[in-house]
């Protein structure tokens, strides 16, 4: 029985081992048990466990729910079981629910710590009281409700090992549109004027196998404009590509499942001529829902677009928005389907922006101005903007990273010619690296963070590089922030920036959410 394992986290409902069976087991950073999938002595799966873990802290309580669900190998729901554990050690409750989802038992243990005795009482699915025993205290140690699994906790049921677990694929096909601005350009193209380029993706995952190597054959399409150096000529169309995308297969703990990196290969026609591209992107998929959000960088070669023998090339980097299409890979879903169905799944995600977050409105001050912006812009305004922080997120070692969204706008003038500006509104995409459990200096309030942002400027594609100092207020969802900034944009053949310090004030959403729905 599957159960010696841990009678707590599996269920009798699915519990049958024979020798020669075989567990294919993968857990979470913290070596707690994800998913686990059995399979008979003939390697065909037999049933399969999920696991779901979700923290709520508050104020007053730290309870974390600890759900376990059930299925058999054709992903028919039997059962699940949910355990409630108070500051991540004592277990309080365990409901029991029946593959409708109905409440079928309910077990609570209740601690006296002055009598040194758990009373664990039973009742059924309608709350009558059907079983009570007094049980000796046992206190939480660094054993007691941890789950925590290592090998040799496995190989108590035998014949029962650890293999190595992959996902291959989110969806069978992705699409992909994207936006972005040159970066890099051969000196015959003009950097005067940059035209933001568009380009779209299109891709069958898999479809072709080299040499052992799953890659991807799809379409790509290119819109350009590039203004021609020492002339008033333009070279602009729409490039049609064949390409080949190739999935990185990276496998550290940190990286989720969901996250993406690919390099990608094409070749096609253009307006005049030819062209060849590289490209690669690094994206993360808004599970449950079929949304991707990215980076991409490109480099392209043009041959004949304005001219015989003619040749030339640009570098491009871009935020890229896509979709998935087809049945989603149900292994990375079942968290979520055990909460939304699909129909739902982008209500889902937006409900989880819409709650979950923190808005910062901010006000900062240029403090430092490169010389040559200053040289024709020396003078500034304050700059007003918002700053998103999302509650996507993903864990580098001790590091939470979240993805950030920040819209901004800023101004420098000329004295001598007031007509004469350099201004615009910046929409920029990035991470934010929480370094709390690094600098743990200020407690839980104070919260430390770098954050790492590229996006459009006016004048194309540039980056923003700062920290953040942010105050939480115990009782009240309220967020007050010092920060600094460092941002670089392109002008003319190069690049320049300036620095910025500001305050912020904003509303940490899932703490104004949470308080509600607990009053």
């Amino acid at each position: 029985m599957i159960t010696r394992i841990d009678s707590l986290l599996f269920s009798h409902k699915l519990s049958e081992v024979k020798s020669g069976w075989m567990a294919k087991v993968k857990s979470t950073n913290d070596g707690r048990p994800s998913r686990v999938d059995i399979f008979d002595d003939k390697g065909i799966l037999y049933y399969f466990y999920r696991f779901y873990y979700h923290q709520r802290i508050d104020s007053e309580l730290s309870m974390e729910t600890i759900r376990s669900s059930y299925f058999r190998s054709n992903s028919s729901l039997v059962g699940r079981h949910l355990l409630f554990m108070e500051n991540g050690e004592w277990l309080r409750e365990i409901h029991y629910k029946d593959s409708q989802d109905q409440l079928i038992q309910t077990v609570r243990f209740d601690t006296y710590l002055d009598q040194e005795e758990t009373i664990k009482t039973i009742f059924d699915g309608t709350g009558r009281e059907i079983e009570s025993r007094i049980m000796q205290l046992s206190y939480p140690d660094e054993n007691a409700y941890r789950f925590e699994w290592k090998p040799d906790t496995i190989m108590i049921v035998e014949d029962i090992e650890i293999e190595e677990d992959t996902i291959t694929y989110i969806s069978p096909v992705l699409g992909v549109g994207w936006y972005g601005f040159p970066l890099l350009l051969e000196s015959s193209i003009s950097d005067s004027i940059p035209y933001p380029i568009f380009g779209i993706f299109f891709a069958p995952r898999g479809n072709m196998t080299i040499r052992g190597m799953n890659l991807s054959l799809g379409m790509e399409l290119v819109s350009y404009k590039m203004a021609l150096a020492d002339t008033n000529a333009f070279i602009e169309g729409i490039g049609a590509l064949a390409a080949m995308q190739y999935n990185l297969d990276i496998k550290y703990d940190w990286v989720p499942e969901n996250l993406e990196a690919a390099f990608r290969v094409g070749a096609g026609m253009l307006s005049d001529g030819y062209g060849l591209s590289l490209s690669t992107s690094i994206g993360y998929h808004l599970l449950p829902s079929r949304l991707y959000m990215g980076v991409y960088a490109q480099s392209f070669a043009a041959f004949n677009e304005f001219g015989e023998n003619t040749t030339t090339g640009w570098g491009s980097l871009g935020l890229a928005l896509g979709a998935n299409f087809g049945d989603m890979n149900p292994d990375l879903l079942k968290p979520y389907e055990d909460v939304v169905d699909e129909g739902a799944v982008t209500v889902a995600v937006a409900k989880k922006i819409a709650t979950e977050s923190s808005i910062l409105v901010q006000w900062s001050y240029p403090v430092s101005v490169d010389t040559l912006l200053k040289e024709d812009f020396d003078t500034t305004k304050a700059s007003i903007g918002i700053s998103i922080l999302t509650p996507f997120q993903m864990n580098i070692g001790p590091v939470q990273t979240n993805m950030v969204i920040e819209v901004f706008n800023y101004f420098f003038q000329s004295s001598a010619i007031d007509t004469i500006t350099f201004q615009g509104t910046a929409y920029l995409l990035g991470a934010h690296l929480n370094l709390d459990k690094l600098v743990p200096l200020g407690g839980n309030r104070l919260s430390k963070a770098i954050t790492l942002t590229v996006g459009s400027y006016h004048t194309g594609f540039g980056i923003a590089v700062g920290g953040n100092l942010d105050y939480h207020f115990e009782s009240l969802p309220v967020v007050f922030s010092f920060y600094g900034r460092g941002y670089g944009v392109p002008k003319d053949e190069i690049f320049t920036g300036w620095a910025s310090v500001g305050i912020g004030l904003g509303l940490d959403l899932g703490k104004l959410f949470g308080s509600i729905r607990s009053d």
